[in-house]
């Protein structure tokens, strides 16, 4: 077994975990269970405390495991940043495979947006979940759509998919 440095997904495993917090201290006792991290009890402090406490109790070797039950938990509300961060880090623990440029460019001439946008709603929570907008603000929309009045962008318009 290869011994890693897990340093940076332990960090930003921490960060996806302190989400928790939102929690009641019933409901975290039950996110405990579902991320298949260690039980603390509601008496052991509040629930900081209690979050810290649980995750200083798993192992390095099962972070990648804990990391991906939390991206999977859409209660947690992980940024696109954290998420992404995450992401990253599990790919690189499983020496991804080379994908060429040319396969990515022929997957992406096969995929039709209108059918992909059939049901508009789902498709657009998919885009945002997916992808990391680097500008604050930015959101995707359909051709036509008007932004809310005193947008950054000025023109009343965003960015636009076809």
């Amino acid at each position: 077994m290869v011994d890693r440095d897990r340093s940076a997904l332990r960090s930003s495993v921490g960060e996806a975990v302190a989400h928790l917090a939102s929690l009641t201290h019933k409901e975290l006792t039950l996110a405990f269970e579902q991320l298949g991290i260690p039980q603390v009890s509601e008496s052991a402090g509040n629930k900081r405390e209690r979050i810290e406490e649980s995750f200083r109790q798993v192992p390095d070797s099962e972070l990648p495991q804990l990391a991906q039950r939390a991206m999977d938990r859409r209660s947690l509300h992980l940024s696109p940043s954290v998420r992404f961060h995450l992401e990253d880090l599990l790919w690189e623990e499983n020496d991804p495979p080379e994908i060429p440029k040319k396969i990515r460019r022929e997957l992406a001439r096969a995929l039709t947006l209108s059918e992909l946008a059939q049901h508009r709603d789902p498709f657009m929570e998919l885009l945002d979940r997916l992808w990391l907008a680097e500008e604050p603000g930015h959101r995707f929309q359909f051709a036509g759509e008007r932004l809310p009045a005193g947008d950054a962008e000025g023109q009343g318009r965003a960015p636009c998919l076809p």
